[in-house]
């Protein structure tokens, strides 16, 4: 058995003794069967939870984890039917940030390259800046290469599996042994309004490209855009003997500082989730789920790249990140394990020898006294907030909090104390 904490609302307080069947069950649900590989690592740590699963097509309600490939809007649930307890791991709303040229064409960061949708802006703005080069992307995925503007084809069909949009190209790209790579971070957020957000910190995942870049021949993708095929981290000979010479890895560090990219890193995800959640906010409101925002979470994958000065880029960002270990890249299985094993810990999904399971954190003072969350006990236990709570001073004190606060402080402890490999962004 598990243990499965998570957000509840005031709701959920009507229920806190009541009983539930035991043992947890998982749904991984996609429309298209050939999707079902990338659920690999995911199933074979679930499983060790001891977890029963299920790959039933069929919408149903039987379930306390639903993990889909899809869009949250694809998923035809009555999301008015959830259960408290009922965990999917998508976010309403997740689209401005994950898809290609949302993000890129709405997001004024210096960490993301300026992107355009109108052909007359670009050109306009190309004019303005003629030393500067564009890639002509789909909307969607996949499909980078560097095109002259008069080119370019930017359609808007509504289908973005075929319309493009265009991006600044990053010059002077940073090199590891006359290869172009980008940085593979694992991003989770736990909640929104408040939002919480954490990021895989243990390694960087490096993919690389298939041949060494020339900046003298842009007719070949594969010299400049990691796609596929490409060479995984691991596999590139440069990084094995990294692992093996030391001299090498001193090498690396004086032209690779670590501290400096982890900085733009934690920067970037910051203030890219706190830029969207106000689109996430209103998607869930819209999509009225029984209990809100307590539903919901999402594992993305940031995809990076530096430039020579370590100027870090943010390329794309992925839902549903391919999870499974394919023959090329079968080393890396260890790691996408431990990501996905501290993961759910994160969210509140772990091994168990217990023989009940704790879906309401609330009341669950063996895990939390309330001593642990209070604070500023030299004005919560004086006048005026022990008697009233119309001082702002007052918010924090214990007397203060409605439910919705404790629940969320609650949660938030549960995180902080199972925070494994990840590195908590959001709040600081």
């Amino acid at each position: 058995m598990i243990d499965f904490f998570l957000g509840i609302s005031l709701q959920h307080l009507k229920f806190s003794n009541e009983i539930y069947n035991p043992g947890l069950k998982y749904w991984l649900h996609t429309r298209y069967s050939k999707n079902y590989h990338g659920f690999e690592s995911i199933e074979v740590i679930i499983k060790k939870t001891k977890v029963d699963s299920s790959t039933s097509a069929t919408i149903h309600y039987y379930w306390d984890l639903l993990w889909a490939f899809e869009y949250i809007r694809q998923i035809p649930l009555n999301y008015s039917k959830l259960k408290h307890y009922q965990r999917i791991n998508h976010i309403p709303g997740i689209i401005h940030l994950v898809l290609k040229s949302f993000m890129a064409t709405n997001t004024d960061l210096k960490y993301v390259p300026k992107a355009f949708t109108d052909i007359e802006e670009l050109t306009e703005y190309a004019n303005k800046h003629p030393e500067k080069r564009f890639v002509q992307k789909f909307k969607a995925n996949r499909g980078v290469s560097i095109k002259k503007v008069s080119e370019m084809n930017l359609t808007d069909t509504k289908n973005i599996n075929q319309d493009y949009f265009a991006q600044e190209y990053v010059e002077d790209p940073f090199f590891i042994d006359g290869h172009k790579f980008d940085l593979n971070i694992f991003v989770v957020i736990t909640s929104v309004d408040p939002l919480r957000v954490y990021y895989y910190g243990k390694t960087y995942h490096f993919r690389f490209c298939n041949k060494p870049y020339d900046p003298n021949n842009f007719k070949d993708v594969e010299t400049y855009a990691v796609g596929d095929p490409h060479i995984p981290g691991l596999n590139f000979t440069y990084v094995e003997t990294y692992f093996k010479k030391t001299y090498l890895a001193k090498e690396v560090e004086r032209n690779f500082d670590p501290q400096i990219v982890d900085e733009q890193i934690e920067d970037c995800i910051r203030k890219i989730t706190l830029m969207k959640e106000p689109k996430f906010i209103e998607a869930i409101a819209e999509l009225k789920a029984a209990f809100g925002k307590n539903h919901f979470f999402e594992l993305l994958r940031f995809d990076f790249i530096l430039d020579s000065k370590l100027q870090l880029y943010l390329m794309e960002v992925n839902m549903s990140p391919n999870l499974e270990a394919h023959a090329r890249i079968r080393n890396t299985k260890p790691i996408l394990e431990n990501v996905l094993y501290n993961f759910f810990r994160l969210i509140g999904i772990e091994g168990s020898t217990k023989n009940s399971r704790i879906r309401n954190i609330l009341n669950d003072k063996i895990f939390c006294q309330t001593d642990g969350l209070t604070v500023l006990p030299e004005i919560c236990m004086k006048k005026p907030c022990n008697e009233s709570c119309d001082n702002s001073e007052c918010d924090l004190c214990w007397n203060c909090m409605d439910d919705y606060f404790i629940t969320d402080l609650r949660t938030s402890y549960y995180e902080h104390m199972n925070i494994g490999d990840f590195v908590r962004v959001i709040p600081p």
